[in-house]
């Protein structure tokens, strides 16, 4: 989770608090070796590079800063006042240079830098201002030199550690700047790809949306269009519908599709819903009503519209107007009424005087007829033939007044 300065500045810190502590053995073991007594005071510092090592351990990175430069210049100024002249002195300039590595902030680099020189002028005013008495058992020159020679390998190890981790981590950003750059070309050749199909996307979604504007102007034209929510309310309509109906946009937007259906009965309704609901489309021919409260049958079909879910968002009804064929359907029965009456009075009306008529021809023809019988014979042949007359005449104006009434019924 840390950037690369941070882990940069993570690395210098605790080389620094591991060469610092190298250093302080090192000096210890020596100056202690040669007779230096004093010198195992430097052991002081180990605890304070202990809890800076286990506070970045912690990852409490910020109170391991703290501790690197703030704690150790007050152990440090403690130790030089208390073993005067040896050289610890300059750790404090050493301290003041790293504060400018291992804070982030300039405020804190500031505050450690100043920190650090203001307790190098304290000792070098209170060394000034007390009396010095030398010990006989510490090399003063010696201790100074390699105090002074130590501090130079730390700030020496401080540049090489922050120019390693500078060097890795350039290293680093290269590496990833090739991998980027290889990304980026696997990236260009996919936008490439993705550009044609999206060209191709893009064509089949225009081919699409044509046909579908074509289709929708079809039905625009020839069917009556109405959509509406699943409890019925009508959402929208199109001009075919309004203009059959006679409905204002206004006047039809939001009502019952029942109320349009004069038709619809609680069965209809119950077995359309049924359907509906179960994702199957209905057909019906139904009678609606007119703005003008008149009638017009139509031949509806009603669809359910799915969303993407898979749930019925809307349903979607398209009709037909039908007004004119069930007028031919019921010309066509009336039709059949008259033409069954027809035939009906053709066969007793008619049928019977002309029969006897034909009858009483044949035995004249054949001459079986006496002359005493003609006078009987030619009035019931009158009879028949006024009969027959009659008959014909009714039948002939009952035909034109079927005609009459199927012409109503067209019209």
């Amino acid at each position: 989770m840390m950037s690369h300065l941070q882990q940069m500045r993570l690395h210098v810190i605790n080389g620094l608090v591991i060469i610092g502590a190298a250093a302080t053995l090192l000096y210890v073991g020596i100056f202690t070796a040669i007779g230096a007594s004093g010198a195992i005071e430097g052991l002081a510092v180990m605890p304070v590079l202990a809890v800076v090592l286990f506070l970045n351990y912690e990852r409490h990175y910020s109170a391991a800063r703290l501790v690197t430069i703030h704690v150790t210049q007050l152990v440090v100024f403690a130790l030089a006042v208390s073993d005067r002249r040896t050289g610890t002195e300059y750790v404090l300039l050493v301290l003041a240079i790293s504060s400018i590595i291992v804070f982030e902030r300039w405020i804190t680099m500031i505050i450690g830098f100043v920190s650090c020189c203001l307790y190098y002028l304290l000792y070098v005013v209170l060394d000034n201002s007390m009396p010095f008495e030398p010990t006989a058992d510490t090399p003063y020159l010696l201790v100074n030199n390699a105090l002074i020679f130590l501090c130079g390998i730390w700030v020496a190890s401080l540049l090489l550690l922050f120019r390693s981790t500078t060097f890795k981590y350039a290293g680093d950003l290269r590496e990833a700047v090739g991998e980027i750059a290889a990304m980026n070309q696997v990236l260009q050749s996919s936008n490439q790809q993705l550009y044609a199909r999206t060209e191709d996307l893009d064509l089949a979604v225009r081919r699409k949306t044509i046909d579908l504007q074509v289709h929708k102007r079809a039905i625009d034209e020839h069917l009556m269009s109405i959509t509406t929510d699943k409890r019925g309310r009508i959402l929208s309509v199109n001009k075919k519908c309004l203009d059959v109906l006679g409905y204002r946009m206004d006047e039809i937007v939001g009502k019952d599709i029942q109320d349009l259906h004069t038709e619809f009965n609680e069965a209809l309704i119950a077995e359309m819903v049924l359907a509906l609901n179960a994702g199957a489309p209905y057909r019906s021919e139904v009678k609606t009503k007119t703005a003008g409260k008149s009638d017009v049958w139509v031949d509806m079909l009603a669809i359910p519209v799915e969303s993407p879910d898979g749930s019925h968002e809307y349903f979607l009804y398209l009709s037909i107007p039908i007004s004119a064929r069930k007028a031919l359907e019921i010309v066509h029965a009336r039709a059949l009424v008259g033409l069954e009456a027809i035939a009906h009075r053709t066969s007793h009306e008619i049928r019977g005087p002309l029969a006897r008529i034909l009858g009483l021809s044949q035995l004249l023809e054949r001459g079986l007829i006496s002359s005493d019988e003609l006078p009987d014979i030619a009035q019931k042949m009158v009879i028949s033939a006024n009969e027959l007359n009659a008959a014909t005449s009714a039948l002939t104006e009952f035909i034109h007044e079927h005609e009459r009434e199927l012409g109503d019924a067209l019209n």
